[in-house]
């Protein structure tokens, strides 16, 4: 019997200390004037917080490759410029990411002041999705089906880049083997390249290799153009 009540008694008094101890700790978070200490987020890493920082400062160009698309490589056969459902377009995953890069830009405080964009439908609506919109331009054209006009394009490409002021942000979307031909840099799709004129005396010494670290150029347009770094938006 005695055993019996003190196995009884201890099951009351548990459930009752762990009831007291919640007590006690509600009544130390509601102490006045005491301040609980919050999660410190962890920072991002240097080298993006310092992206951010030379975007927001302006004197670039991003070369944007469209979000994620539907799988396949350049559009079907047949397809028609002004005809969307005869092109390959972005996927569900591909505008949600379109969104998130339009977000970071407005968390980091970065407003283009122009952005451009190839007049293909998928390059048309991540422009539209990340930034609100964009006006075509034809030298950002896909030239995975006819490089015709490729120096001409690559040409008027790089004019633009070398009269960006030093307070602009231009952004142009186009495509990964456009951008790859126009400036040396094959994208991810939602990956974009921030390009800025190369200083004249780095072109003045470029090689026939590229002698200057990640300095691009056509030996025909007399243009070299400086890497300052790449963004992926998670």
């Amino acid at each position: 019997m005695k055993i019996r009540f003190a196995i009884r008694r201890r099951a009351i008094l548990l459930p009752s200390l762990l009831l007291l101890r919640l007590l006690l700790l509600l009544s130390i978070v509601a102490a006045p004037g005491l301040v609980l200490a919050q999660p410190v987020p962890a920072p991002g890493p240097p080298e993006l917080a310092q992206l951010a920082h030379s975007l927001r400062q302006g004197g670039l160009v991003l070369l944007l490759r469209h979000a994620e698309t539907e799988p396949g490589v350049g559009d079907p056969a047949g397809f028609r410029a002004d005809d969307c459902p005869t092109q390959r377009n972005l996927n569900e995953a591909g505008r949600a990411q379109a969104r998130r890069l339009g977000q970071w830009f407005r968390q980091h405080g970065i407003a283009p002041t122009r952005v451009l964009t190839s007049p293909w439908c998928r390059t048309r609506e991540t422009a539209s999705l990340a930034f609100g919109g964009a006006a075509d331009w034809v030298p950002l054209s896909n030239l995975i089906a006819d490089r015709s006009r490729q120096a001409e394009h690559a040409r008027e490409v790089r004019d633009a880049i070398a009269r960006v002021g030093p307070q602009d942000l231009v952004v142009l979307v186009s495509h990964g083997v456009t951008i790859d031909a126009f400036v040396g840099e094959y994208l991810r799709q939602g990956e974009l390249v921030i390009i800025r004129p190369a200083p004249a005396a780095a072109a003045a010494r470029r090689g026939p290799a590229g002698a200057t670290p990640d300095t691009r150029a056509e030996p025909h347009d007399g243009h070299a153009v400086e890497t300052v770094g790449r963004l992926m938006v998670p």
